[in-house]
C-alpha cells in the first residue's frame, strides 16, 4: 500500500488499523485467526520503488520473525555525505 502525503506516525497508524481490523475477520469455516505482518517503509531521497519496497519488505520479515501480527518500521537508510 501506497501512502502518500504521510509521515512516519500516520503510516504506522494506518498499518495497526489494518492489522487490527484483519485480526478481527472472521471467516466461515475458518476456525483460525488471520493475522497480518506489516512492514513500513518511508521515502527517502534517492529512493526508487526497489530500494523501498525492499525496505518494507525486510521490515515485514521482522515483524514475521518477531512474533507476527505486527508493524515493524524499517530502520532509515545512512545518508551519505
Amino acid at each position: 500500500m501506497l501512502a502518500t502525503h504521510s509521515d512516519v506516525d500516520a503510516a504506522i497508524g494506518l498499518a495497526e488499523r489494518l492489522r487490527a481490523l484483519v485480526a478481527e475477520l472472521r471467516i466461515e469455516g475458518l476456525e483460525q485467526t488471520v493475522t497480518v505482518s506489516i512492514g513500513v517503509a518511508v521515502w527517502q531521497p534517492g529512493d526508487s520503488c526497489k530500494t523501498i519496497i525492499s525496505r518494507a519488505d525486510d521490515a515485514m520479515y521482522r515483524a514475521k520473525h518477531g512474533g507476527r501480527n505486527r508493524v515493524e518500521r524499517a530502520p532509515q537508510p545512512a545518508v551519505l555525505l
